[in-house]
């Protein structure tokens, strides 16, 4: 039987450039489809609440709206899907290079990643992990009398409530009235400023904790 092989640290800055690229194409492409909502709605006020969704979209006026509408719905899409590949290479190689700092941590690389993707559980075990990388990239040595660092409580908040807002905006749009989607349309555009809150916080961490990360490596090099 062989020996198990030893993991060597590998830098995270090529991946935290990724991931912060990635967030940023996301960001805007949040705020073009919050402004194709704000475009809808400004239609949408126009009309009688009442009205029956379809008969408001057989409008020719407004099928300009409703094309760049769903254009930039799937670039909003397409760019969630490309930073979150980014931002989760991230996450597993930050993780992995913090076991390698120090010892006692309870969620492996594996899961920091694939607890997003768990019902339920997702609500904290992921920020449980990042929490724990970071505070060992911060002061590996005493990692555990560290506090979880205010910012990313405040990033963890800003997600959640994003996430809680788009559903909500999602819920509404069932409603196949002007008035339905006019409500659906301005949660959206509360949970598209949430999501530009999130991201800008989250840039801010990644590359704080990136930098700790590294010189705790280069300190560790040197022991």
């Amino acid at each position: 039987m062989g020996k198990k092989r030893l993991y060597t640290a590998k830098s995270p800055l090529r991946r935290a450039k990724g991931a912060v690229v990635g967030i940023v194409a996301h960001l805007i492409a949040v705020a073009i489809f919050a402004g194709m909502v704000g475009m809808n709605l400004s239609y949408l006020l126009a009309a009688d609440g009442e009205t029956p969704l379809r008969e408001g979209f057989d409008l020719p006026a407004f099928a300009p709206y409703a094309l760049a509408y769903g254009l930039a719905a799937m670039l909003q899409i397409a760019s969630l899907a490309a930073y979150g590949v980014l931002f989760l290479m991230w996450v597993h190689r930050t993780n992995r290079n913090a076991h390698s700092l120090a010892g006692g941590m309870d969620t492996s690389p594996g899961w920091a990643v694939g607890w997003f993707f768990v019902p339920l559980v997702s609500l904290w075990k992921p920020f449980h992990a990042l929490d724990q990388t970071w505070r060992v990239s911060t002061e590996p040595s005493r990692w555990r009398a560290l506090d979880t660092p205010f910012i990313l409580r405040l990033w963890w908040g800003f997600y959640l409530a994003s996430n809680v807002t788009g559903w909500a905006s999602d819920v509404l749009r069932q409603e196949r009235t002007v008035k339905g989607h006019l409500a659906a349309g301005m949660v959206a555009i509360v949970s598209a400023g949430l999501i530009i809150g999130a991201g800008v916080l989250l840039i801010r961490i990644i590359r704080t904790l990136t930098a700790r990360q590294v010189s705790s490596l280069d300190a560790a090099a040197f022991n």
